[in-house]
């Protein structure tokens, strides 16, 4: 069971992002549904991906951000 699903209402509405984050979401549960079965090394392999890959989507949606000169841009 998922610990979290995709809702079309989270959706940014650019469908770069919106698949990174589904990805981001896919990898959570990925890593949530290895550690509730005890399956250690599957889990830590799974947060080995999920922490690398939110590294590159959050550089990805900060390049993003600047080039389109984000008004909310140092809040976010």
């Amino acid at each position: 069971m998922a610990l979290f699903d995709w809702k079309a209402i989270y959706s940014v509405g650019i469908p770069s992002l919106d698949g990174q984050h589904q990805k981001l979401i896919g990898s959570m549960n990925e890593f949530h549904e290895a550690q509730m079965a005890f399956r250690t090394r599957e889990a830590n392999g799974a947060l080995v991906n999920l922490l690398r890959f939110t590294k590159v989507h959050f550089l990805n949606e900060e390049n993003l951000m600047e080039r389109v000169q984000y008004p909310e841009f140092a809040a976010h």
